[in-house]
């Protein structure tokens, strides 16, 4: 049996970057006129009274992904959608890249994890394009075809945590991380050949934790992206290269990184992440109407919580499961007006048990039987009740 998942974002504790940040509030950008998402704070208590998750499920379509000798999914750290519908995955233990088609048949994967000059550590960051998969670590991108062929290599010019697509070109963040040594922007917009054509989002302050993270700061929205710091509690639109907060998070004085001159060059920072039990860390993900976000208390302890970005109204999940294990629910993008989840397949019976039966659905060649004999992560596309 799998091990459970227990947490959805993943830490790799290195010392080859050092991440630093500023005082976590609401940063000053190169631009305030994006006429829509006007910007709102939100105030969220920690304390509130937990909810069930499937209270606020209105309905959830499930896919079982195909389990071969070769498909074996260790786990689920991002998800693509790419030509023809098909399903990409990136996992994060074994930096394996999967593929599927849109009804969940296997159709191969690859990973060239490893220390040699060819290989990756681990995926900072990737993505799918008409005909190939690009996968960005230490400042390679590389392409590989669905095989895991290379196709492609381009060596970047400065050392970017995150990068990811953006219209006719590329967006990099920096993480607090200088650009030619003297201006420190953490969001700089590029061409299709690197070169910086815009900055934004300027890092003021410098705050360093001896963390890198494998999650990617930025993620689809309407037709651009949102760019979200993972030690930020503030969320930003990204579009016409311009950068505009429209979310504050605000967990008030749970928020870990409120005191002053917290964790300067201080070595125990990571201890005091693990033993203060506040809010340090968060993955928020956006759509026009909503808000779902986790967010972490210690390097493996999270909660989960989704909110109306209109009324304000929040419901903070109980997600915990029989013997009171946290139930492996990981949420990977919104696709319209559903977020996408993957589960592990010994939670899902559990989570159907409480739902009404008009209330799922089984996608074609999916069923329940056959996901209970299976150890790969199971998909739920889950559409939430007006609250």
């Amino acid at each position: 049996m799998k091990s459970r998942v227990k947490a959805v974002l993943t830490f790799v504790l290195v010392g080859l970057l050092v991440f630093s940040c500023s005082d976590n509030k609401s940063q000053s950008t190169t631009t305030v006129d994006v006429d829509a998402d006007q910007f709102r704070a939100y105030s969220i208590n920690v304390e509130s009274k937990r909810t069930a998750f499937t209270d606020l499920i209105d309905n959830v379509e499930i896919l079982a992904l195909e389990e071969t000798e070769e498909a074996k999914l260790s786990d689920v750290m991002s998800f693509e959608r790419g030509e023809d519908d098909k399903l990409y995955f990136a996992t994060a233990r074994k930096g394996e890249i999967f593929s599927y088609t849109k009804d969940g048949k296997f159709l191969g994967t690859f990973s060239h994890k490893g220390s040699s000059l060819n290989e990756y550590m681990f995926i900072q960051s990737s993505w799918t394009n008409s005909d190939s998969i690009s996968i960005y670590f230490n400042r390679r991108l590389v392409s590989y075809n669905i095989q895991g062929e290379e196709l492609d290599r381009i060596n970047l010019p400065f050392n970017p945590t995150h990068i990811f697509p953006y219209h006719d070109g590329y967006v990099a963040n920096m993480n607090y991380y200088p650009y030619q040594d003297s201006l420190f922007y953490n969001v700089l917009f590029m061409d299709k050949e690197f070169n910086v054509e815009a900055m934004a989002n300027p890092n003021t302050g410098l705050l360093r934790v001896p963390l890198l993270l494998s999650i990617n700061s930025f993620k689809p929205y309407k037709e651009d992206l949102t760019y979200h710091s993972v030690l930020n509690d503030t969320i930003f639109y990204l579009k016409d290269k311009k950068s505009k907060p429209i979310a504050q998070i605000d967990f008030g004085k749970n928020w870990f990184w409120n005191g002053e001159g917290i964790a300067m060059q201080d070595p125990s920072v990571m201890s005091r992440i693990r033993e203060d039990g506040q809010v340090w860390a968060m993955n928020p993900f956006v759509n026009d109407k909503l808000i779902y976000l986790t967010y972490y208390t210690s390097l493996a302890d999270y909660s989960q919580f989704v909110l109306n970005r209109s009324t304000r109204n929040y419901e903070i999940f109980d997600l915990k499961g029989e013997g009171n294990q946290q139930l492996s629910l990981s949420p990977l993008t919104w696709e319209d007006d559903r977020m996408l989840f993957s589960i592990l397949p010994e939670d899902l019976p559990q989570l159907l048990s409480t739902l009404n039966s008009e209330n799922y659905k089984f996608l074609e060649g999916s069923t329940l039987e056959g996901i209970q004999s299976s150890q790969n992560p199971v998909l739920l596309w889950v559409k939430f009740k007006e609250f």
